[in-house]
């Protein structure tokens, strides 16, 4: 229950972190279905990477107690 509410506060985080940053670049682009393919893709690779980083890298370094 604990994870579930983590992954679910997390899914707001990034949506939340999607919608500023659409409002903010929307101008730079010539078209808005172009502002939000963009930066849906970016905000969807940044999330992977740090969620790959948070809950594999870090927690495998961890184990082998290198910090």
């Amino acid at each position: 229950m604990k994870q579930k509410r983590a992954i679910g506060l997390s899914l707001i985080v990034w949506i939340g972190v999607w919608a500023f940053w659409l409002a903010i670049t929307r101008g730079f682009h010539p078209l808005f279905s172009l502002a939000v393919i963009v930066t849906t893709s970016l905000i969807i690779a940044y999330a992977i990477a740090a969620y790959i980083n948070h809950l594999v890298l870090i927690s495998r370094f961890w184990a082998k107690g290198r910090h």
